[in-house]
Formats: structure tokens, sequence, C-alpha cells
């Protein structure tokens, strides 16, 4: 385990303004450790990181709960719209890495 800051290999952005808004996921990086488990897309929502609510949160502040020391891991909950239904909850837990 290391003392610099990584990250999961995901992009976010804001989706919808304001204190009820959610970031969305607007890339994964290949090779990153997000990637090597394969359930995350582009246009899933944000909900928590490591049980703490995203909404309303800004993209910065999201960073800075999602970065961390490598070899750390990281609890993500993210919401996928279904049509015609309620969002499908996702819940990945992912290893901090070098470049990620």
């Amino acid at each position: 385990r290391g003392t610099c800051p990584c990250g999961v290999g995901m992009v976010v952005e804001p989706q919808d303004p304001g204190p009820r808004g959610m970031c969305h996921v607007a890339e994964v990086k290949q090779g990153g450790s997000l990637a090597q488990h394969g359930v995350v897309r582009v246009g899933d929502k944000l909900a928590e990181v490591d049980g703490v609510s995203c909404v309303g949160t800004l993209r910065d502040r999201i960073k800075g709960m999602v970065v961390g020391p490598r070899g750390t891991s990281v609890r993500l909950l993210l919401l996928r719209e279904r049509p015609g239904g309620p969002p499908q909850e996702i819940r990945v837990e992912v290893v901090r890495a070098v470049g990620a």
C-alpha cells in the first residue's frame, strides 16, 4: 500500500444541478480498476461512496471521496435507469490503483 492518491478509473460529471442532483459516470477508463469489474457503464448515476450519499454533492468533493491511498478499497453504489421501472442498484467494491 502506498500513500500516493489513486482513483478507480472513472470520470464523473454533474447530471442534474441543484441539491437533489447527482453525478453520472462520463467515462470508465480502460485498464482501470473499475473497468476490470465490467459492471459499471457510462451513464450510471453515482449515489454513494463508502455509504455516504453523493446526492447534491459537487464533483470535486466526490473525487475527494473516491481517491485515496493505493491498494485501499472503496465501495460504490450506482443507479442505472431502467425503462418503465425503478433504477437498478449496482454495488461494487474497487481497489484504488496507480493510473486508475
